[in-house]
């Protein structure tokens, strides 16, 4: 699977925990090219160990350099690589909390969601409600045909507030 980018990690200024990109490594979408960069931030964040430090120094042009040290500098950071169902739990939590701080759009939480789940040839961990059950949206919203564009966004917004309350309880 290819790595999903446009995601507001992308630009740098925000930064993926430890458990985020061991979600993101587990469902293979891991953007690679990006992990040092994070890893050198965690150092700074007063995560420290040797795997975690030759991660950091990587330049993340080869995929495989990254992956060949992640999990290892992971561990560094007490954190393990996530079942696919704990993973996707993760990533849909952290896109929901994304979405609500307005940095990913109603939109780019659906497409993202798409992808997953046809990608991951329909899991149902990927389609388990609320952000799984917004599975097919895309098509809606892309067509024209059904929903309104705010009648979509309302529903898309209802599914991200259930998956916060899910995440923190």
């Amino acid at each position: 699977m290819l790595p999903v980018y446009g995601w507001p990690y992308d630009a740098g200024q925000l930064i993926p925990s430890p458990q985020l990109v061991a979600a993101w490594y587990e469902l293979e979408i891991l953007p690679t090219d990006l992990v040092p960069m994070w890893a050198a931030h965690w150092l700074v964040q007063d995560m420290d160990g040797e795997r975690l430090r030759i991660l950091a120094g990587l330049d993340g042009r080869d995929p495989h350099e990254v992956r060949d040290v992640l999990v290892e500098a992971l561990a560094d950071t007490d954190t393990a690589i996530p079942s696919r169902s704990g993973a996707a739990k993760t990533v849909y939590g952290d896109m929901a909390r994304l979405c609500l701080a307005g940095d990913g759009g109603e939109r780019w939480l659906v497409s993202v969601i798409e992808r997953l789940v046809i990608t991951w040839n329909y899991p149902d961990e990927m389609l388990t409600p609320p952000l799984g059950a917004l599975y097919g949206l895309d098509d809606e919203w892309g067509e024209g045909w059904g929903r309104t564009e705010p009648q979509l966004v309302a529903v898309v917004r209802a599914a991200r507030a259930e998956q916060i309350a899910l995440v923190e309880s």
